[in-house]
């Protein structure tokens, strides 16, 4: 029997040698997650990159931002929810359009309303950030899996997040346009800062091969943007289609595989390279006293 969250929580503090408390001082960080283009395999990341943190006993809220393949409902097992609308008119406040996922996730998602999204203003997306900023006490991190590619919604998603992951895999054409992507982001905000993650890759060398292209090019061609590598993700089709057939994040389905391995990595490496600063408790204390 899986253990509850309360229990995973109590499990992570006592296994966490460091033992860090789980809930911040601040409002949850924000996690953009983006790419240069469509079928890179981002949304099966997002997922199980939250999963991956979920497991840790953070409590995560993912959402979906994906106005053309918005199927985050679909990977964790939720019913579809066409409600965003609402949200955006003032008719319903943003904790009504959240829907309990697996792994004790939470999710919230645009849907289907493709034109209402690209016409968004400025006052709702306002209205969208304060509602992040209200309900950020409830949660340790928030993922946006924003559209692949540019566009003013993406971008206002992109800049205005704490971090930001950018999936790049092998294909050269993917390449090429997570570069344009930098570019435009990096001139639309100063001194951003993105960390790489390589999908889809043949190996731990070969991954690292595609980051230290991407990290020349960005100095060749003198963006503004630093880059840092943040992990790869195996490529495994047969375990990913089993993950997706079964509405199951990955991580549950194969908790010994190299591909969950890669997970763990890549949710390890952020967590040390973005260490929120975090508040004491009074049972954080006792522990640290023995």
């Amino acid at each position: 029997m899986r253990l509850s969250m309360k229990k995973k929580r109590a499990r992570a503090m006592r296994n966490n040698k460091e033992l860090v408390p789980l809930l911040s001082t601040h409002k949850a960080r924000i996690i953009a997650i983006s790419g240069g283009k469509g079928g890179i395999g981002k949304t099966f990341f997002s997922v199980n990159f939250a999963a991956e943190l979920a497991e840790k006993g953070y409590k995560v809220l993912v959402f979906d931002a994906d106005i053309n393949l918005s199927n985050v409902d679909i990977l964790l097992h939720i019913k579809s929810n066409t409600s965003f609308r609402d949200f955006l008119d003032g008719k319903i406040p943003f904790e009504n359009i959240i829907q309990k996922g697996l792994c004790g996730i939470d999710v919230a998602y645009v849907g289907d309303e493709l034109k209402q999204i690209m016409q968004i203003g400025d006052n709702k997306l306002h209205r969208l950030y304060d509602s992040f900023q209200k309900i950020g006490n409830g949660y340790d991190f928030i993922l946006i899996d924003t559209q692949a590619g540019i566009h003013d919604f993406n971008i206002s998603l992109i800049t205005g997040s704490d971090h930001v992951i950018l999936l790049a895999n092998p294909e050269l054409t993917s390449l090429v346009d997570l570069y344009k992507m930098i570019k435009i982001l990096a001139s639309n905000k100063n001194n951003m800062a993105f960390h790489i993650v390589v999908n889809k890759a043949g190996s731990a060398e070969n991954a690292g091969n595609i980051f230290y292209k991407i990290k020349n090019t960005i100095s060749e061609f003198h963006i503004k943007a630093s880059v840092s590598f943040l992990g790869y993700i195996l490529t495994d089709s047969q375990r990913v289609l089993e993950s997706i057939q079964k509405q199951t994040p990955l991580i549950l389905l194969n908790e010994n595989s190299s591909l969950r391995q890669c997970f763990l990595l890549v949710a390890n490496s952020f967590l040390k390279t973005t260490r929120p600063v975090r508040k004491k408790t009074f049972f954080l204390d006792l522990l640290r006293r023995h």
